[in-house]
């Protein structure tokens, strides 16, 4: 080879490197955007973001997806020339979304990543976020969270606790929701003793949600079986107060009670499933009957409460012993004239340290002459 086709072909090798080099290069000015937070009703809100070609050969955004259905991406199908700019369009859809969201868009496009010339990847993918907080509109927050007054709600403002040993520990969640358009800093208060609560976040955004903790100690309850009792979620405007009901079923712990144990505990037989008080009278006064609770255990039968929740029903006992194979007597008053209705029903609750069956339940039963 002669030395002016050395010289040519060098030359044409020298031109050739930079043009395997040349690719599309994407820059995006913003990769992430806020909303803040804004009303349900706004109805899709819209973001856009620019990437700018800094490459020198045509950049063509290839595809975008989203990881929701509620955010539709949409961008330019024609290629980027080198230095110009282009704009993906992110919209949120956010009808039944309410509370704090975060969302992903991913962009592929022909710019090369990874090591240059021939060896180089020829797809890039940018991950672009959305974010914000929905303050859900009346009728969905009235659906998700119907308890609470004003702009502070609740999914339900009363904790049930079930049925909770002596000594154990129980714990119910109450999820909320803040509708207001301010932060609110929340309060349990006016709770009772053997209750306590947790408040996470304590201090509430506008449109999140939040939940209230409250974790009873039956060790400390006043009484055994059911326990009611109320407290106040307090915070934000006034009105927005919510009474919190709290219920609990407390009886003997027996999670460790052994088999052999479990077959020389007390067993308690109560002597009818209802105690007949026949037809009554308004002006007859107060009416008793008796009923008879027997030990077919064991070991002692302690009772440890009976009671009706009925005003105009009594019994005449709180707490007794019994001995295996023996039984006592309890009266049941009915006060007629106090009877709401002309139709005497009404359950009475006995809790027992039966572990087999620790509450058990009679009636009263009776009518009233009119």
């Amino acid at each position: 080879m002669g030395i002016r086709n050395i010289i040519a072909a060098a030359a044409t090798l020298c031109l050739a490197v930079p043009a395997m080099d040349a690719a599309p290069q994407a820059h995006w000015l913003s990769s992430s955007y806020n909303f803040g937070a804004f009303n349900e009703e706004v109805g899709i809100v819209t973001t856009t973001f620019k990437v700018v070609n800094t490459g020198d050969e045509p950049l063509q955004i290839l595809s975008a997806r989203a990881n929701c259905g509620c955010t539709t991406p949409s961008y330019p199908k024609a290629p980027i020339a080198p230095g110009d700019t282009a704009v993906v369009t992110v919209g949120f859809n956010p009808t039944g979304r309410i509370g704090r969201f975060e969302k992903y868009v991913m962009v592929d496009t022909n710019a090369p990543v990874g090591t240059s010339g021939a060896d180089a990847v020829t797809r890039s993918r940018q991950q672009l976020r959305i974010s914000g907080t929905v303050i859900g509109a009346s009728n969905t927050i009235a659906g998700r969270y119907p308890a609470g007054g004003g702009d502070l709600r609740l999914r339900t403002s009363t904790a049930a606790f079930g049925r909770v040993g002596k000594g154990k520990l129980a714990t119910v969640s109450l999820a909320g929701y803040n509708r207001s358009s301010d932060s609110v800093e929340l309060a349990v208060e006016n709770l009772p003793k053997y209750i306590n609560a947790t408040i996470r976040p304590r201090k509430v955004a506008p449109g999140e949600m939040f939940n209230v903790l409250l974790s009873l100690n039956s060790r400390d309850c006043p009484q055994w079986g059911i326990v009611t009792d109320s407290a106040t979620l307090a915070g934000g405007k006034a009105g927005d107060a919510v009474k919190l009901s709290t219920v609990a079923i407390v009886t003997d712990d027996f999670s460790k009670m052994t088999d052999e144990q479990k077959a020389k505990a007390p067993v308690l037989l109560i002597s009818c499933e209802a105690a007949d008080f026949g037809v009554l009278g308004r002006g007859d006064g107060v009416v008793e009957r008796t009923v008879t609770l027997s030990n077919k255990g064991h070991n002692m039968l302690e009772v440890r409460r009976i009671y009706c929740t009925d005003p105009w029903v009594s019994v005449g006992t709180g707490s007794l012993s019994i001995k295996p194979g023996e039984s006592k007597d309890i009266n049941v008053s009915v006060d007629a004239a106090a009877l709401k209705s002309d139709v005497l029903n009404s359950r009475i609750m006995v809790i027992c340290n039966d572990p087999a069956n620790p509450q058990q339940m009679f009636r009263a039963v009776g009518e009233v002459r009119k």
